[in-house]
């Protein structure tokens, strides 16, 4: 059986046996999300800023993929605190495991 996900009221999934309305549209909440990408293309987990002032702005029942950086401010931007977070929780673990999986520190004694 196929199973197509869709919006309230959105006629493109006719041809489909079934259908699963996707639950919370209607949820306005505002959120920052940041991507980063390695320069040889690898997708490292992302950095999801919900609005807020306290984790009960952040969804219930749901559980992120691991890495990511999930966090809240009253305003939901990136800022210099979000930017620091995202290079503690994404980033230098990344790096990391990267060091200790080759031989970067042949290439750091070369430097």
């Amino acid at each position: 059986m196929l199973v197509c996900f869709r919006r309230e009221n959105d006629e493109g999934c006719k041809k489909f046996l079934a259908s699963v309305p996707i639950k919370g549209l209607t949820d306005k909440r505002n959120i920052t999300l940041t991507f980063v990408i390695t320069l040889s293309g690898e997708f490292l987990p992302m950095q999801v800023i919900y609005q807020g002032k306290t984790t009960a702005t952040q969804p219930r029942c749901f559980k992120f993929p691991k890495g990511f950086a999930i966090s809240q401010n009253p305003k939901h931007y990136s800022n210099e605190h979000e930017t620091l977070t995202l290079m503690d929780k994404v980033i230098a673990p990344y790096v990391e495991g990267k060091e200790r999986s080759s031989n970067w520190h042949r290439l750091k004694k070369l430097c």
